[in-house]
């Protein structure tokens, strides 16, 4: 509780301390145009905040650049001392990118109200999505995600931007009955696999598709049985379970061509006995309509 104001006051020969007890100052909110000037003087009275996490500084620097920050209900908050408490990652975003903001900034806020600030886990893609007005389930925005990325990337892109993940939401919608079926037929499947279901369902039936899927989890078709034409399948399962013993979560991008090629030879029936990634998307017309698809957002 903040200490009680007073005055010292005369009685006949005595002075006396009176004291007066304060009115509590109200919580404030307006919008502020923050420059970086602003901000690095915002900055100077970080005392209270948990060490600066450099990525998630990068992640909206990108965003500033790019011109898709965006005005968000989350405010930099000072408490009543003026101490901030809220809005350190993106204030020093401003003064790395240069660039002036409009923010939320609260002041006057209780002191312990930085108990309660920022202790969740920073809003995961598809959430940031939802949010935004499109629904979509962490396992669908990570098959779009994986679905975007070039063929020949070592990674698999981090979207970051406000336009990368409009793309998302392109993606999803041009190819939602495939994705939403795989993800729902096989939701315990890692993102590679269901990628690789998805391009597979684009060309084939369900029936096909869930067979390609039930080779990969239990290295047997639905119906329990192995055809000569599943050898591929059966060898990137093979591929995947010297992953796990190798302590390896196989979320490259290595690991989808390996999928993405072994759904095209199971598709095709042909025969193998080394499983290579193709040096190109073998399903070559769905890769030129993701292409399509996407660049309507450029």
């Amino acid at each position: 509780m903040d200490a009680p104001r007073g005055h010292f006051v005369t009685t006949g020969s005595h002075v006396v301390l009176a004291l007066v007890m304060s009115e509590p100052l109200l919580p404030t909110a307006d919008i502020e145009v923050i420059t970086p000037e602003v901000a690095d003087r915002y900055l100077r009275t970080n005392t209270a905040n948990r060490a600066l996490r450099p990525t998630a500084v990068k992640e909206y620097v990108a965003e500033m650049e790019s011109g898709d920050w965006l005005l968000g209900c989350d405010a930099i908050g000072f408490d009543v001392n003026g101490v901030l408490i809220n809005g350190q990652h993106r204030l020093n975003a401003v003064v790395k990118s240069g660039i002036a903001s409009d923010f939320i900034v609260a002041r006057n806020l209780p002191t312990k109200s930085k108990n309660a600030l920022d202790v969740g886990k920073r809003r995961q893609l598809h959430e940031r999505i939802t949010i935004a007005g499109h629904k979509i389930t962490v396992k669908e925005a990570n098959i779009c995600t994986l679905m975007l990325t070039p063929w020949s990337s070592n990674q698999v892109y981090k979207i970051k931007t406000h336009a990368q993940r409009e793309q998302i939401v392109l993606l999803h919608q041009a190819f939602k009955p495939s994705i939403t079926f795989v993800a729902e037929a096989a939701p315990n499947s890692l993102g590679a696999d269901l990628t690789a279901a998805v391009f597979l369902a684009e060309h084939s039936s369900k029936e096909q598709v869930r067979d390609f899927l039930s080779l990969i989890s239990t290295g047997v078709r639905c119906d329990g049985t192995t055809q000569p034409g599943d050898q591929a399948v059966r060898l990137y399962r093979d591929f995947r379970i010297n992953l796990k013993a190798q302590g390896k979560r196989g979320a490259d991008m290595h690991n989808l061509r390996m999928a993405v090629t072994a759904a095209e030879k199971f598709a095709s029936e042909s025969p193998v006995r080394v499983l290579r990634p193709y040096a190109n998307n073998p399903f070559y017309e769905m890769e030129k309509l993701i292409e399509t698809t996407i660049s309507k957002e450029a």
